[in-house]
């Protein structure tokens, strides 16, 4: 178990974040807020291995963003990395990048 001490980022109030086990992947824990019942939302996503640079390979690339219509976000964490790395890697072999929001063929 582990614990965080922080504060309200509304009200400057104390509180302690309670995580009882850590491991890879996303984790979102919410809190109220004691003092002013704000609504908190403290996230955090683990990595247990290095990234995984298949983004180097052009074939791999294409087959998940144009064939498979994956997003960039939904790429990068495949790979542990962020969406900004994946975009510039498509650049970089020649793929056409969709719009924010406009959905891949699936």
């Amino acid at each position: 178990m582990f614990l965080i001490d922080t504060n309200c980022p509304s009200c400057a109030n104390p509180f302690k974040i309670r995580i009882d086990e850590l491991g890879p992947g996303l984790d979102r824990k919410t809190y109220t807020c004691s003092k002013c019942l704000e609504k908190i939302i403290f996230e955090y996503k683990l990595s247990m291995e290095r990234g995984k640079r298949l983004y180097v390979k052009s074939d791999w690339m294409r087959l998940q963003y144009l064939d498979e219509g994956k997003t960039m976000q939904e790429i990068a964490d495949i790979c542990g990395c962020s969406a900004m790395t994946i975009r510039d890697w498509l650049l970089k072999h020649n793929i056409a990048t969709r719009n924010r929001g406009e959905k891949g063929n699936k």
